[in-house]
Parts: structure tokens; sequence; C-alpha cells
């Protein structure tokens, strides 16, 4: 079967779910480097997402950690669990999934691990 894009309708949708899963937690592990390499202010663009949504550094600390949690670690596993779903059921071409799958876990353990070290 010949796809005009890169893949089809509904595996375009599937990608996408996944992306935008891991894609705040992957801004704001490289908003850092990008920051002091640019001078563009991600690390504000990150807070006032979280602004937005009444986090702030005066919000409690469990309200935060459960925010944090929620964005930073369950959204890029989700969207991994997505990507590898598509895998699975043998969705032509498999390997942007695969990518996908790489991507949002390799964002969830960045998180996992940095949690870890700043305990």
């Amino acid at each position: 079967m010949y796809y005009k894009g890169l893949v089809s309708g509904r595996s375009s949708l599937t990608l996408a779910l996944a992306a935008i899963c891991a894609a705040p937690a992957a801004l704001a592990a490289l908003s850092v480097p990008v920051e002091s390499a640019t001078g563009w202010p991600v690390t504000r663009l990150v807070a006032s997402a979280f602004a937005a949504l009444g986090v702030t550094d005066r919000s409690p600390l469990s309200v935060r950690q459960d925010w944090y949690f929620g964005a930073y670690i369950l959204a890029p596993l989700a969207g991994t669990a997505i990507a590898v779903s598509a895998v699975v059921a043998r969705t032509r071409p498999w390997w942007p999934f695969a990518l996908a799958a790489s991507a949002g876990a390799l964002v969830a353990v960045f998180w996992t691990v940095w949690s870890l070290l700043d305990a």
C-alpha cells in the first residue's frame, strides 16, 4: 500500500498523540542547555505553563510533586505505551513509532533519575 506521507492518516494521529505526551517533558529536560546556548528563556516558558495550570513555587510541595510526576514521568510513559502498541500492531512503517517509544522512555528515565538524585 502506498502512503503519501510518512505514515497513514490514523497512524499519523497515533504518532502525534505519542509525541504530544512526551513533548512537555522533553522541552523541560532540554530547557537549561537550550537557554544557556541560545539565551532563549525556555525555563520561563515551562514555569508559565505550570503557572497557567495553577502550579507555582508557592504551591504546596505535594501538589507540585503530583503535577511534575504526571507531566514529566507518566505522560512520556503513556506516549511510549501508545507508540509501542502501534509497533506491536505491526503498523507500517514501524520505525517512527519505535523512535517515539524510545524517546518517550528516555525522557521518563531522565526525569526519574533526576528526581532520585535530587532527593
